[in-house]
């Protein structure tokens, strides 16, 4: 079997010609990995700040079998440059880091789903900042207030200025599989805080709360993918 090609196209959007007033989508770059390993499936995540674009490649190889990745680009004002690949240390098979990716231009949140920082599968979501001296450091391992094994906690992230939310889909808050979402905030030492659950009362087992999860305006949405508040699964 061949390996997984990947590519991202990114679009830009211009005013339509052929119809006032409507606008038209186009291609402007297609970005290509820098010397990639073959099966990283980049693209399987994607967040656009600015002149930053970052790319989960949760299969790279790298640091252990789909232990994973995120590739950093850069606008030049004529395409898109890499800047830089993140990746988890080294013996982190299996942890799909890039799974899910936030993205600011001074900071990027990644989501590593089947970490086993705080047990087997449990995820985690690794914190980067940027300077213009260092560029992309890493600040910051966040685990889940109430970790247990297969929470897939960081499958989900998002955010907004200082606010992060993050979706556990898996975890057994209110039943298995219910899923879980918490907010963490960041104080002036730098330090994130404990995160807060947003689990509304209504969740139940199975409806995998955290599946996917926005923010916005100090906004936070959740999705329960399997929830059976209408219809079975719906």
């Amino acid at each position: 079997m061949g390996t997984h090609a990947a590519v991202a196209t990114v679009v830009g959007l211009v005013t339509g010609l052929a119809v006032a007033g409507s606008p038209e989508v186009m291609p402007v770059a297609t970005v290509l990995p820098v010397a990639p390993l073959g099966g990283d499936s980049a693209g399987s995540s994607l967040a656009v700040a600015g002149d930053v674009l970052a790319i989960g490649c949760p299969e790279d190889p790298a640091s252990g079998g789909a232990a994973g990745a995120v590739r950093i680009y850069r606008w030049s004002g004529w395409d898109w440059d890499e800047e830089t690949v993140l990746r988890p240390a080294a013996n982190a098979t299996g942890d799909r880091f890039g799974s899910a990716i936030a993205l600011s231009q001074s900071r990027v949140v990644i989501g590593s789903p089947y970490d086993d920082a705080a047990g087997a599968d449990a995820g985690a979501v690794h914190v980067y900042e940027y300077d213009d001296a260092t560029g992309w450091m890493a600040s910051a391992v966040i685990v889940s207030p109430t970790a247990s094994a297969a929470d897939h906690f960081g499958g989900a992230v998002a955010m907004d200025g200082d606010l992060l939310l993050i979706g556990a889909r898996d975890a057994d808050t209110a039943g298995i599989g219910s899923g879980d979402a918490w907010i963490f905030t960041i104080d002036g030492t730098g330090q994130w805080t404990t995160g807060a659950s947003v689990l509304p009362p209504e969740v139940s087992a199975h409806d995998r709360f955290g599946r996917a999860v926005a923010m916005s305006g100090g906004v936070g949405c959740v999705g329960a993918d399997r929830s059976d508040i209408s219809q079975i699964n719906a």
